[in-house]
């Protein structure tokens, strides 16, 4: 279903091993989503793989699917740290993301514990707003 409102983008950690989006999509499937729940993954070594187009509800962060865009970076984030590839591209990502929908989208995270204990989330949010800014200076 097309989603009508998007204000954010939700960070998420597998909390697994690094693994193809077809093995993602075959968990979400078995917990009975009708695709991958995510609408890109971020592999450790930078490499993004688009899932649920980017128009479509995911089913990612439950009660916040209406109005948002998952991304997952691969990885269990409590037992190490996103690469600096990974937080490359989760900026190329979300200044695409919100060139996409022509406002800056906000980012956020799935709970607590998502995206994991090794992510510095303040810093990480400053970084995906100033690569942002700089892409709109330009």
């Amino acid at each position: 279903m097309k989603r009508l409102l998007t204000s954010s983008i939700v960070f998420h950690h597998s909390a697994s091993r690094d693994v193809s989006i077809d093995e993602v999509r075959a968990w979400h499937i078995a917990r009975g989503f009708s695709d991958i729940g995510y609408h890109a993954i971020v592999h450790r070594d930078g490499r993004l793989e688009e899932g649920r187009r980017i128009t479509l509800i995911g089913a990612h962060a439950k009660g916040r699917n209406w109005c948002s865009i998952g991304v997952c970076l691969m990885g269990n984030l409590n037992k190490v740290f996103p690469t600096a590839a990974q937080i490359r591209a989760a900026e190329n990502y979300y200044v695409y993301a919100c060139e996409y929908y022509k406002k800056k989208l906000i980012p956020s995270f799935h709970h607590a514990e998502c995206p994991g204990s090794n992510l510095n989330r303040e810093k990480f949010k400053s970084l995906m707003e100033a690569a942002y800014a700089s892409q709109n200076r330009r």
